[in-house]
């Protein structure tokens, strides 16, 4: 019998709508993962949707809840994690201390950080020092990381309508030490959306469709489908790939609902 593949995986945790950990989790165990979700924010609601009820993890509570599955053994041959949406500066402190350990450990443990800040036309969406906290902290130890456009030109300090945008993306990648970045919403028509893999080959569009009144979450499903096909030996390109086509799917089923429904996933 085959082991399934095991996944950190750090976020928040919503009871109604499908966001954070409560989209991600369900996303990696159809796709045939064992999946340890750690939650850093709880939401009675997911914003948009219903009373906005939100309480942080405390720092130490939330520390001894890595601590303890690590001394249990529960990170052990770990496959991967995913970092998402976190509710403190501390947290991510927290995290990218457990990240180092456990790749010293195992290089070969994949690392995707949605660095989740915020998005057009809001901006930011998180406090500053969280902001901070990804860039410094988590950003360089992770491998791949899935940020929206806002967010890219944000963590780079470069803008979409520059010249040769991709090609100085793609630089910044490079120094940063990342194996690859998936740029999603990286442009949005009436017909399709269009998200761009940069990766040391250069840079990719991927589209999916666009779908009306689709629910939040596609991004937490996004990233943790790449992941999924990722810790199966998939490349980075085929696992984005697949990733996007999940996506539509998900998008085209949910359209007009109140949640995402991952049981519908298929490999």
């Amino acid at each position: 019998m085959q082991t399934k593949p095991k996944i950190l995986a750090i976020s928040s945790e919503v009871t109604r709508g499908r966001v954070g950990l409560s989209i991600a989790a369900p996303c990696l165990s159809q796709m045939g993962c064992n999946v340890f979700a750690v939650p850093t924010v709880l939401f009675a609601s997911r914003p948009g949707l219903g009373q906005f009820v939100r309480h942080s993890i405390p720092t130490q509570t939330f520390a001894e809840f890595l601590i303890s599955l690590e001394e249990d053994g529960c990170f052990d041959d770990l496959s991967a994690i995913l970092t998402g949406y976190f509710g403190h500066q501390e947290q991510i402190s927290e995290a990218a201390e457990l990240i180092s350990r456990l790749k010293k450990r195992n290089p070969d443990t994949v690392v995707v950080c949605d660095p989740i800040l915020g998005d057009r036309p809001t901006g930011l969406y998180v406090s500053r020092e969280i902001a901070d906290g990804l860039v410094r902290d988590l950003v360089p130890r992770a491998d791949i990381i899935t940020p929206n456009l806002f967010e890219i030109e944000w963590l780079s300090g470069l803008k979409a309508g520059e010249p040769d945008f991709p090609g100085k993306l793609d630089e910044w990648r490079n120094r940063q030490g990342l194996r690859g970045v998936l740029v999603t919403s990286y442009a949005v028509t009436d017909t399709d959306i269009q998200s761009a893999l940069i990766t040391d080959k250069g840079i990719e569009i991927l589209r999916n469709k666009h779908f009306d009144s689709v629910p939040h979450g596609t991004g937490d499903a996004l990233s943790a489908l790449l992941l999924a096909s990722l810790v199966r030996n998939h490349t980075l390109k085929e696992a984005a790939t697949t990733a996007i086509r999940q996506i539509e799917c998900l998008a085209e089923a949910a359209s007009g609902a109140e949640a995402l429904s991952p049981d519908i996933l298929t490999d």
